[in-house]
């Protein structure tokens, strides 16, 4: 089975060699990769390609490769990626990673310095970084030689605030949760090697984050115990019917789901559900997440899918 995995995902990376080529051919690149990591370990990445256009059958290139075939472009760019993160996928084994939100934009800027063509092509990462534990984020396990899709250029790393950061090898340039290295070319196999942890939430950072709260109690203080009776009766309100909006939601959800697997003989992979009911993949994962605790339901991984039984309690009165 991985053989046949393999097979497939060399036939992508011939096809992506080729695509990266024939998009490029007499035209000279500038890329600059920026990566922008969030708090769950995803991340989006943009690609920005730069080329000067020094006479009109450059910018005529230009234009065929990026205006009159951009529809085409972006979904062989989409194909492409996939199948790297197929490969990356079998390396590094995380539960989930997939790529979503393709976009790409085209455009030629006039400057004093020349006429330049400058295309960006964007995508959203999941399962990017490894979450070592809430506190953590470890980047690095992704990138190999072909991560680097066009080739050598400028690598930029963005994180989230409120995160310490050691890098290895050390970048060229820092700025505030910005990290930069000029080239990608001297860069090792699974570089560079980042791990991201949570500061501890000091006092200085309470008042600053919770100021506007602190005031609003001190006004509320100052006028009276009265008020602040109400206040919190009002908000104790408001989150319990919160929770009874919520609840029947949740509960809705997890019959749908516990219907379309009898439907199906008891069983269907999870993307399978996803798509039949309208669901989002995390909205998706986290239902079937409680319901595995419930004991309604086991999943198990069938290669990169997870099969999702359903299981039957005879002794009990319910439906599962």
């Amino acid at each position: 089975m991985w053989k046949g995995y393999a097979g497939l995902i060399l036939l992508a990376f011939l096809a992506f060699s080729t695509f990266t080529n024939s998009c490029h051919s007499s035209l000279e690149w500038s890329t600059i990769y920026t990566i922008a990591i969030s708090s769950d370990g995803s991340a989006t990445w943009t690609i920005e390609r730069k080329t000067l256009l020094e006479n009109e059958n450059q910018t005529a290139e230009f234009s065929s490769l990026f205006f009159r075939s951009s529809v085409d472009t972006l979904q062989e760019f989409s194909d492409n990626v996939t199948a790297l993160l197929n490969r990356i996928w079998l390396r590094v084994e995380r539960e989930e990673m997939y790529a979503e939100d393709f976009k790409l934009t085209a455009s030629i800027s006039q400057t004093d310095s020349g006429t330049y063509g400058i295309v960006k092509y964007k995508f959203n990462w999941v399962g990017f970084a490894e979450k070592a534990n809430e506190s953590e984020i470890v980047v690095g396990d992704v990138f190999l030689k072909e991560t680097f899709m066009f080739g050598d250029g400028t690598l930029i790393i963005t994180y989230p605030e409120n995160y310490d950061v050691a890098a290895s090898p050390k970048p060229n340039a820092t700025s505030e949760h910005t990290l930069k290295w000029y080239t990608t070319e001297n860069l090792q196999e699974r570089t560079p090697r980042i791990i991201l942890t949570r500061k501890p939430v000091g006092i200085g950072s309470f008042l600053a984050e919770n100021l506007l709260f602190l005031i609003v109690l001190v006004a509320a203080t100052g006028i009276g115990a009265t008020s602040l009776i109400v206040f919190r009766s009002r908000k104790q309100r408001e989150k319990k019917e919160f929770q009874i909006e919520k609840l029947p939601r949740e509960i809705e959800d997890k019959e749908k789901i516990i219907e379309l697997l009898k439907e199906s003989g008891g069983s269907l992979y999870q993307s399978d559900i996803t798509k039949k009911l309208g669901f989002s993949k995390a909205k998706t994962s986290q239902i079937l997440s409680s319901m595995e605790e419930e004991g309604i339901i086991k999943r198990k991984k069938h290669g990169r899918e997870k099969l999702v039984t359903l299981i039957l309690k005879e002794d009990s009165g319910t439906r599962f």
